[in-house]
């Protein structure tokens, strides 16, 4: 029986997520809390991913910052922290590198993101597919 699915989540589904929690993100993060899936993640994602959420225009007016202490602990705790050895120039914007990096040290089978312009424009990258957030759930369910 094959494991898990791996994958790699991106910071716009966690900030969606929190905010939206009965949408398609929110239902990620159910997924997450749940262990349904296992979270790759690094050190550089989860510094995004946090600073994101802990600015006031979003803490302030979603009304998340008890949350963000609670995907704080799902990061740090739950997830599978990588370390890329390998830097990769992929994306058009080079702060998403690090999600294929992670995905690739990680061996994920997906990143899974609302990034049209930059990462899904590259629907895989050696051998995992980068999607949509629908489709992961899709997948997971």
């Amino acid at each position: 029986m094959p494991g898990k699915l791996r994958a790699v989540v991106d910071t716009n589904i966690f900030v969606s997520g929190l905010i939206h929690q009965k949408g398609i993100p929110g239902q990620i993060l159910k997924a997450l809390r749940s262990d349904i899936f296992e979270l790759i993640t690094s050190a550089e994602i989860n510094e995004e991913i946090l600073e994101v959420l802990q600015r006031p225009r979003i803490r302030e007016k979603y009304h998340i910052g008890d949350r963000i202490i609670d995907i704080g602990a799902i990061l740090y705790t739950q997830a599978t922290l990588v370390e890329p050895k390998h830097r990769v120039k992929v994306s058009r914007d080079p702060d998403d590198n690090k999600f294929l990096e992670a995905a690739l040290q990680g061996r994920a089978d997906y990143i899974v993101t609302g990034d049209k312009k930059d990462l899904l424009i590259l629907n895989e990258y050696r051998k995992v597919r980068i999607i949509t957030p629908s489709l992961f759930i899709e997948i997971i369910s």
